[in-house]
């Protein structure tokens, strides 16, 4: 939230192609940061460094998205334009938890069936 309201500013002194791709990078980074967290790691070792990244360029891309998506259509559009934009981002999330969730929950019970112990499955 607060890296989308400085996102505005951003975004016009860089350009849209620019700060989208920048801030899908920063997300992805993040994300791969995240997958490097240890089990028994801490909070701020571990989890408050990739959130920020993935915050700051979510927060950059999705403004660039938006605005992108509004001044690409004629004025008497552009609500519809941002409001699609806003449900493919909804419909997308919902799907992509839906999809990780099922898998998890396959590998979770693929290694208890083969006799993994409970805490190793999850």
């Amino acid at each position: 939230m607060i890296f989308a309201q400085i996102s505005a500013r951003v975004v016009t002194k860089m350009g849209l192609k620019t700060a989208m791709v920048t801030g899908l990078v920063l997300a992805a980074a993040g994300l791969g940061w995240f997958s490097q967290v240890s089990p028994t790691g801490s909070f701020l070792a571990d989890i408050l460094g990739p959130s920020i990244v993935v915050s700051a360029g979510g927060g950059l891309a999705s403004v660039a998205i938006n605005i992108s998506a509004v001044t690409a259509v004629p004025a008497a559009d552009s609500g519809l334009a941002g409001g699609l934009v806003n449900v493919s981002q909804q419909v997308g999330s919902a799907l992509g938890l839906a999809i990780l969730a099922t898998l998890a929950s396959t590998r979770t019970h693929a290694l208890l069936a083969a006799g993994a112990s409970d805490p190793v499955a999850r």
